[in-house]
């Protein structure tokens, strides 16, 4: 059987459902520097930000950056942004099954 739009994939017919929650609260594990300034962040918030390197550490077992794993003392470089131009970045770190911890940055070069 094909979907209205023509496409045969089992992932395009398919509709997979997620449940679960996590077991515990979520664990702020997570400290962003520009050099020797700390930007400060928040849970679901976004924070603005005119530093384009950013060194990300947490203790959390799992660290995403817009999807991708990432280690602790990973730095984020943003340089080749150009003048007036933002970028947002999701970050996720979890440690076991406890409820993730997302923040966003919008970095911005000025």
């Amino acid at each position: 059987m094909n979907g209205i739009f023509g496409e045969v994939s089992t992932e395009a017919l398919g509709v997979a459902a997620c449940t679960g929650t996590g077991t515990g609260t979520a664990t702020d594990s997570l400290t962003l520097k520009s050099g020797r300034v700390t930007i400060s962040h928040g849970s679901m918030a976004v924070t603005s930000t005119n530093y384009t390197s950013i060194k990300l550490t947490s203790s959390a077992d799992y660290i995403y950056v817009n999807g991708a794993a990432v280690t602790s003392g990973t730095t984020l470089d943003y340089s080749g942004l150009n003048s007036g131009e933002s970028q947002m970045v999701q970050i996720i770190t979890q440690t076991g099954t406890e409820s993730p911890y997302i923040t966003y940055l919008e970095v911005t070069k000025s």
